[in-house]
């Protein structure tokens, strides 16, 4: 059997939360109250790692392509500043919790190819899931 969201969210503390996906193992995307979350551990509301102020979307170059037109690049340029807005804050405030969740995300793709920047990737797979998912 195959890891899902279910087995990392407690369904007593989010009675209506929608399950998107697994982002890496123990780390759970849900979209609860409007809200995506990442959540740790068994899900409960204390293990709400973030909530994203707006929801990611999926990088429209991920693999940095040479000689984008101007209007790929201009959205290139828009998701990457999305991303550094959304995380990169946020994730300076879990410090305690960073090199846990780099050796996690390593688990699931980081590190190998595409994305070097911690930020990046995990708005980049919270995005696709999200897209995955409609």
């Amino acid at each position: 059997m195959s890891e899902t969201a279910t087995q990392w969210m407690c369904e007593l503390c989010f009675p209506d939360a929608v399950e998107i996906g697994l982002v890496a193992p123990g780390l759970s995307l849900i979209l609860h109250e409007g809200k995506y979350r990442l959540l740790w551990g068994q899900g409960h509301k204390g293990d709400v790692f973030l909530t994203f102020d707006n929801p990611p979307w999926p990088d429209p170059d991920p693999e940095v392509k040479p000689n984008l037109s101007k209007e790929d690049d201009a959205l290139a340029m828009q998701w990457l500043d999305a991303a550094d807005a959304e995380l990169e804050e946020k994730l300076r405030t879990h410090a305690s919790a960073g090199y846990t969740l780099v050796q996690t995300c390593k688990e699931s793709g980081y590190g190998t190819t595409g994305h070097k920047l911690l930020n990046h990737w995990l708005y980049n797979k919270c995005g696709r899931l999200i897209a995955d998912a409609r």
